[in-house]
This record gives C-alpha cells, structure tokens and sequence, in this order.
C-alpha cells in the first residue's frame, strides 16, 4: 500500500504479506488493514517511534493513541502488539509469519486482549482486567491489552486502572485508543506515553486510494479520487469506506470510477452548481438560488460536504482576490479549473468575500442543528446574495467622532523665573473662592524644577509636577485626562462627578493652577468641565430610533429594535 520502508527495519524481517488475508470478496478496509508499521498512511512519526521501541526492547507500561477517527490507533496498536511479540524479535516489523504474529492478526491470541470501552465501561469490567494481567502471559513475552474507545470508561474504573498502570506487572503494556482525549482524567494522561494521530493529507490520502484501485484493477478519473479524498476529510477508513461503496455500486458496465458517478453516488454537488449558485449570488437573484437549491436537494443533497465545499470555495476566492495566480497552487485542483475560479474571484468585491467566507463557517452549525435545516441553508445563501447592502450597517457601528487636537502650550512670552507668590490662574466654571486659611499641607513643599527644554506639553507637565499633585491623589486621574485648549483657555474634561468635584476643591485648585502658571506662564485661563449628564434609557432608545442607518434597516428589512444597551 506504500512505497515506503521504515528506515529502521532490520535486514532480517520478512516484508512477505499476512497469510491470514482476507479473502478477496471481503470488503476493502479488511482486505487492505495494513499488517505492518510501514504499511501505515500518514503516520510516518509515530510508526517511528514505536518501530524503534519494539526493536531495542523498551516497552513502556501505557501508551495513549489519540486522534480523529480512521487514522490508524487501533491498527498501530495490534501492529504493536504483534512486533513486541514476533518470535523473531526484537524486531521493528512483525513477521507475520509466525504463530503469534498469525493468532494476533486473527484475534485468537490469549495474551493479547481487546476491549470496547464503550460495553466495558464499568468498575467491575477494570476490575476483572487488572485481575487478568496480574497472572503472566502464558505463550507470548508480553501481555497486552488493548481499550478501544477508552474515554467511555468512567471515572470509578479509571481510577481502579490508576495503580495497574503505574507499576504493572512485569511484560504487561497497556494501549488505550481514544478519539476524545481531553476527556481523559490528568492522573491517567500522566502514567501514559500519548502519541497524537494526525489527520492524512488530502495528497496522501488520494495517493493511497489510488494505490488501491490500481491493486483492484480498476480504471478512475483523477477528479473521482480527488474528490473521494476530499469528501473524507482525512480519514482513511472513510475513505475506504466511501470507496468500497462506490466499487459495489457503481462501476459496473462503465469499466471505470468517474467523477459524475461518484458525486450521483454520494449525493455530492458539483463544481457547475458550486458556480451557478455564485452567479445567482452575484446577481443577488433570489428565485435562481431558490430553484438550484430545490435541485440539489431533490437529488439527496449531503447537505454537510456543501456546505464544506461552499466554504472551501469563498476561502479559493478570497486567496485568488489577494495573491491572483501565485495562489493558484494552493487549489488543490487542475489548472484550468483553478484558473476559471480566478475568473469568478474578480466579480466579488474583496469584503464581500471575506464575510460570506466568515458567514458560511458560522453558518454550518446552524444549518446542520436545524429543525429545518432546508430552510436554514436556504436562508443563509439569501443572506449571501444580499450581503452588499448589509455591509455599509456593519460599518456603522459607530459614529465617527473628530478626536481633540493634541495638547501644546499657547504661543506666549517666556516664563517669567517661578515664584511662590505668582497670582493664580482664572477661578473655574463653578466659582470657588478658596478661604486664606486653608493652607494644605504639601504647600510648603519646595516647587518643582522648571524643565530646561523650550517645549511645553501636558505630558511634561504631568512628568514635572507629579511629585507635587502626589498628595492631592490627582496624579494619578490627570494622566488620562485629554485636556483642551482654545487660545488662551485651557479646560479639563472630567469623567465622573467625584473627579470634578476633587479637582474644583479650592486648596487643589490653587495648588493645580499655580503649577500651570509656573509651567506655562500667567495668562493660561483654567477651565474645570463637568461631566456630562447621562442619558436616561428612554432618552438613549429615542436616539438609536432616530438614527438614519437604524431607520434604513427598519425600512428595508423590516426589522425591529428587540433591546439597546449602553456600549462599555
């Protein structure tokens, strides 16, 4: 099944096939299970790791095989377990010719057990195994058992496996294969060697399928394989699967497996709709996309591979958009399809592509959870067709709002030297007049340095006198504060009530306005501005009501306002 042979396998072990092969009518995932590390698709690291491990006799007490399904756990594990046990081991391959390698391959083997974790889940089934593998094995030099589905076990027997495989008996290894790792207990995960099975490659998983039919005897259309390989996302047993159906059905009295036919077969549809659907969506034609979509389904839809193909093809525009023909490799497809893609990429605006690609994702989940799932997809590539005259809505969130030119001191004369005894700025919005006798405490502090460089700032400012509005706990609120200034006046915005109130107390005023005037100069006029009031829930709902985007929804779309609530 592969043209490739494990670096590490020993110039004594025999590359001949099992001769316990199924027969030749039996189905092709049996027929075509692979009996040795090397046979494994797409697995080339982890076959590695345990080739080697068989060879040089470190046998760990727990391995976890993890990974989706399809991919090669159960089959590594047996192929594991008949490499630990070959006759002519140590070895990094099985023989497969001898008595232990043939009982293991037929499942008659006494020291190799297999489990379903999913009807072996309970305590009293761990149990009975940690009992079993207390006794030595009785023909082989290790015991092994093997746990499908191991995540169903519950948590009182994975607790009883705890201690087993931590410090097992001598020549006992434990092989736990699990599609949901994470639902594996952390004391488990621990005690185990975890090896993560990949996904095969879309190239490697059509190469091997065509590896088959060519052993098979079978002519193919490429674009019928491709698709094969497309449709089982990575799983070699789809795949087989996939194929064996399309072999029992369908290629007889053609002479060969061909793209129509395995798209008839598997209710797939195909790149001629994929693009009729994108010119209903681009002539916004509602009634067309209608009608395609009743066709499709009529036909048995596999509603779930469309909607992968549907995205697949908005990620194909959105690459073409961006790079043009330097993305054209990436496709995954013949040229000239590929290039007649890079035509459809150029009726669609960029942003449109990229939401419909964003849209169709998010989509899927609801689609496929439907109650009616028909209308749902019918509604989700309506919203696709109309989704230029939503676009301008989503990029009005918010209203644009010039922001305030960055603070700098007024154009006036130099600073005079600082004095204690300078006159203070001009009194705030709120008159305050500060009593003489309220003297603070940090007043008689010796003044801030004056700055030797030329520039005024606010942030020079905040950098020489933070030292002196320490005390006053102002410091900290004036850094993010964005001051104003018009001519000659100079207003602080406050945020909050308790901020306005603090800064317009008559010591602090003082105080803040003489290190104004000792910074910048006399004649700056200080302005302290109160919050803004806030709106009240009916006053904030009868503004988004006025809106003209909010209007235009409502007039278009026939929507209506559910909730509004104050942005954070």
């Amino acid at each position: 099944m592969s043209d490739a042979s494990s670096p590490i396998l020993p110039p004594s072990a025999p590359e001949s096939a099992p001769a316990s092969a199924p027969p030749a009518g039996g189905p092709l995932t049996a027929r075509y299970r692979p009996q040795r590390f090397a046979d494994v698709v797409g697995q080339e690291m982890v076959t590695s790791i345990l080739s080697r491990a068989s060879l040089e006799n470190r046998i760990a007490p727990a391995y976890l095989f993890s990974g989706t399904r399809g991919v090669g756990k159960t089959t590594c594990a047996r192929i594991f377990a008949k490499a630990m046990n070959c006759l002519t081991g140590p070895t990094a391959e099985p023989c497969n010719q001898c008595t232990h390698c043939r009982q293991i391959t037929q499942g008659s083997s006494v020291d190799v057990v297999e489990m379903d974790g999913a009807s072996n889940r309970g305590i009293d089934d761990a149990r009975r195994l940690r009992e079993d593998v207390a006794y030595a094995p009785m023909a082989c030099r290790y015991k092994v058992c093997i746990i499908d589905e191991a995540h169903m076990l519950t948590r009182e027997a994975f607790n009883a496996l705890l201690k087993t495989l931590e410090e097992p008996p001598g020549n006992v290894a434990f092989i736990l294969a699990t599609t949901e790792a994470h639902k594996f207990p952390a004391t488990i995960i621990s005690r185990c060697q975890h090896f993560i099975f990949k996904r095969v490659t879309h190239a490697r998983l059509a190469q091997h399928l065509q590896s088959v039919l060519a052993r098979e005897g079978v002519d193919y259309e490429d674009g019928a394989v491709q698709l094969l390989a497309r449709r089982a996302a990575g799983s070699v047993r789809d795949g087989m699967s996939l194929l064996s159906q399309v072999l029992a059905l369908g290629h007889q009295g053609r002479g060969r497996v061909e793209e129509a036919l395995v798209r008839d077969l598997l209710g797939l549809a195909g790149q001629d709709v994929l693009q009729d659907m994108l010119a209903a969506i681009h002539r916004q034609d509602p009634v067309a996309l209608a009608g395609l979509l009743r066709a499709v389904l009529d036909q048995g839809l596999d509603m779930g591979f469309f909607l992968r193909e549907l995205g697949q093809s908005w990620r194909n525009l959105f690459l073409l958009k961006q790079s043009g023909e330097a993305a054209l490799p990436l496709l995954e497809m013949s040229t000239e399809a590929a290039r007649g893609w890079l035509e459809w990429s150029r009726k669609f605006s960029l942003a449109h592509i990229h939401a419909a690609w964003q849209m169709t994702l998010e989509g899927q989940r609801r689609v496929l959870t439907s109650a009616e799932p028909a209308l749902a997809l019918e509604l989700l590539l309506l919203n696709l067709a109309f989704l230029p005259r939503l676009l301008p809505v989503a990029s009005l969130r918010r209203e644009d709002v010039p922001a305030a030119p960055p603070f700098s001191a007024p154009p006036a004369a130099p600073s005079p030297a600082p004095s204690s005894a300078a006159p203070p700025a001009a009194a705030p919005s709120t008159p305050v007049s500060p009593p003489p006798s309220s003297i603070p405490p940090w007043e008689g502090a010796a003044p801030a340095p004056q700055p030797a460089a030329p520039s005024r700032s606010w942030s020079g400012f905040m950098e020489c006198y933070k030292a002196a509005l320490a005390g006053t706990g102002m410091a900290s609120r004036l850094h993010g504060v964005s001051p104003v200034l018009e001519g000659n006046r100079l207003m602080i915005p406050c945020a909050s009530e308790f901020f306005h109130a603090q800064l317009t107390d008559p010591p602090h005023f003082a105080l803040f306005s003489r290190c104004l005037a000792d910074y910048f100069g006399p004649g700056l006029e200080l302005v302290v501005e109160p919050p803004a009031p806030v709106e009240t829930q009916q006053e904030m709902e009868a503004k988004v009501l006025q809106h003209p985007v909010v209007q235009a929804v409502q007039a278009e779309l026939a929507g209506r306002i559910i909730n509004v609530k104050r942005q954070q």
